[in-house]
């Protein structure tokens, strides 16, 4: 099954395992796989959405939820900036791009880019609550 069609249950309220190929390998553990984040965030709020790219506000979700977004270190306006300097006129941004966004914003704030991605593929599936800290 691929991760649209894995999206695609996910957002019905089904939990299937994820595929063996889509399991997160560097860390030893089985769980999601930073395309099937992506994909779950992307879609996140649009029934419509197929999870191939992925908004400006379901990016910045993502990131409060792994905690990298803190509103100290980096704040929402450190990502819509760097989103639109990759976005241009786009309102979304497909996974190459998204990479890109990463990249920037890592060298922009000074982080660890595989921090940053490990933290985004190990924070869960998007929720509605407790996204940020008090």
């Amino acid at each position: 099954m691929d991760y649209i069609h894995m999206t695609e249950r996910l957002h019905v309220g089904h939990t299937p395992d994820p595929p063996a190929s889509s399991r997160s390998s560097s860390s030893g553990e089985d769980g999601p796989s930073f395309g099937l984040q992506f994909a779950a965030f992307a879609r996140f709020g649009d029934a419509k959405s197929q999870g191939r790219a992925i908004t400006l506000s379901n990016t910045e979700k993502w990131l409060r939820q792994a905690g990298v977004v803190d509103g100290l270190r980096v704040t929402t306006t450190d990502t819509a900036i760097c989103y639109k300097q990759v976005a241009k006129t786009k309102r979304t941004l497909v996974p190459r791009e998204f990479e890109k966004f990463l990249e920037n914003l890592a060298l922009q704030k000074k982080l660890d880019l595989h921090e940053v991605k490990k933290k985004l593929t190990l924070c869960g599936l998007p929720r509605t609550t407790r996204t940020t800290t008090p």
